[in-house]
């Protein structure tokens, strides 16, 4: 069953959120469940090519070229997300932030509410308070930051 660009999108933003260090990682049952799921969102995302570029490279993960199947695996998922955003729905693309560094988040943060004409509603446990003071700056002065 293919899956809608707008959920398609957001399966793999989910997805790849939650990928573990899959050129270090010990091979556990919950990464052997993880690779199975990005094989079954692959499979509904309706690119045979991707889907079996990437069975490939789960299957050769225990291998000899980890590392180059991991980067395989890696670089797929990722564009397969751009491709899915470009076919989302104009008012969702841009709404998945994937981040690296910790000052890759600050910057991504501060970018995003930038954006916001009304109000901004951020969903993250692991926010502190310094996050939003640090991303406050780019509320103009009659912008209104709820927490």
């Amino acid at each position: 069953m293919l899956l809608t660009p707008e959920r398609l999108y957001f399966e793999l933003a989910h997805l790849l959120a939650q990928m573990p260090e899959l050129a270090s990682c010990p091979l556990t049952p919950e990464v052997h469940r993880w690779l199975a799921s990005a094989s079954a969102l692959l499979q509904s995302s309706g690119s045979l090519a991707d889907a079996l570029q990437l069975m490939v490279a789960c299957k050769n993960l225990d291998g000899p070229l980890r590392t180059r199947n991991a980067e395989t695996i890696t670089n797929i998922l990722y564009r397969v997300l751009a491709k899915s955003e470009m076919n989302a729905p104009r008012e969702v693309r841009g709404s998945v932030l994937l981040i690296g560094e910790n000052l890759d988040a600050y910057t991504a943060v501060r970018q995003l509410l930038g954006t916001a004409t009304n109000d901004v509603l951020l969903v993250e446990p692991d926010a502190v308070g310094k996050l939003l003071v640090h991303a406050s700056g780019s509320f103009d002065s009659a912008g209104i930051c709820k927490v």
